[in-house]
């Protein structure tokens, strides 16, 4: 899968130097394995992933499952909700999650007062913004309101996988780190070896940390 990624990444850049543009490629790929969160009824449940991660819901189980081990009188009846749309909505893109269990976040499945037990499973992504630019354009790294821009790597070359390109990371870092929306045109000038004489593309990686 890697290797597919990796191709196209540099087929992507190859055009973008070829017809003079921009081009933008979120890189999305899991960080984990998939992790499980209990809470009974009442209790609050938390979800964590790393700072430079985001939280994805796989499933959810909300109710009284057999062999139940939330305090509760006997229940004859088995009854559970696999709805996940209110916990996406509330955790889906954060790096650490609280919820209560109840009726809120959760759909509640049983007809008679029962103590519910809440189940959810869920990986954490990491995703890395690819900006490709050919010379002479300019391109701007943007996160959501609540995030901030923190630079990973950026390159000047003259095409994709040059073994003699330029590391421009720190002097892109010193202008765009925190902030919510950078804009930088990609010139030979910023660069001390501007023996390149062929039109150069920039490549810059990124990701949006929750602020």
């Amino acid at each position: 899968m890697a290797k597919h990624i990796t191709y196209w990444i540099k087929v992507i850049a190859a055009v973008s130097l070829c017809v003079g543009s921009v081009v933008l490629v979120p890189i999305t790929s899991e960080t984990s394995d998939t992790q499980t969160a209990y809470a009974c009824e009442g209790k609050k449940m938390t979800l964590t992933c790393g700072s430079e991660q985001k939280i994805q819901i796989l499933s959810v189980m909300y109710g009284y499952p057999a062999g139940q081990t939330c305090p509760s009188d006997d229940h004859p009846f088995i009854c559970q909700s696999h709805n996940k749309e209110k916990v996406v909505s509330i955790c889906n893109g954060l790096s650490k999650c609280d919820i209560t269990v109840d009726s809120n976040a959760f759909e509640n499945p049983c007809r008679n007062p029962v103590w519910k037990l809440a189940t959810v499973h869920y990986k954490c992504l990491e995703t890395v913004n690819a900006v490709f630019a050919s010379e002479g354009m300019a391109m701007t790294l943007k996160c959501n309101r609540n995030e901030r821009i923190k630079v990973v790597s950026g390159t000047y070359s003259r095409f994709p996988s040059d073994p003699n390109n330029v590391d421009v990371t720190e002097i892109i870092s010193k202008r765009c780190n925190n902030q919510r929306s950078c804009t930088w045109e990609v010139r030979k000038s910023q660069i001390r070896k501007q023996s390149f004489k062929e039109q150069i593309l920039a490549e810059v990686s990124y990701r949006c940390l929750i602020y």
